[in-house]
């Protein structure tokens, strides 16, 4: 019986986290620390003489940096959006404890 309320106590803690992470989300300072850093950095590139070498070197920079605002947009809310975690594994975890439940109840 003590495993139970373990076992019980560990899911709660499970729950609690993952509604906090839920309602987490990225903090003002990093998008600031971001949108500064890179705004710094791509303006230090009008020094560069317009050539096709130095464009392509921009565009690039201003490619992977593209790539980092949507990797910390996707990472804001977890549990949103189109790359979510969905409800499956939780329908699914509940499903096989109502089956052994149903076994323990109702032994063969």
């Amino acid at each position: 019986m003590p495993e139970i309320w373990a076992n019980a106590n560990d899911v709660l803690e499970g729950r609690r986290t993952r509604l906090h992470t839920a309602e987490a989300a990225v903090p003002l300072r990093l998008w600031a620390v971001v949108l500064i850093g890179s705004a710094l950095t791509l303006g230090t590139t009008v020094v560069l003489s317009p050539t096709r070498f130095n464009l392509w070197i921009i565009g690039l920079l201003a490619m992977s940096m593209a790539l980092v605002f949507y990797l910390i947009a996707a990472m804001d809310r977890p549990f949103a959006g189109s790359q979510s975690i969905g409800p499956a594994p939780f329908n699914l975890a509940i499903e096989n404890m109502d089956r052994w439940d149903t076994k323990i109840a109702h032994p063969p």
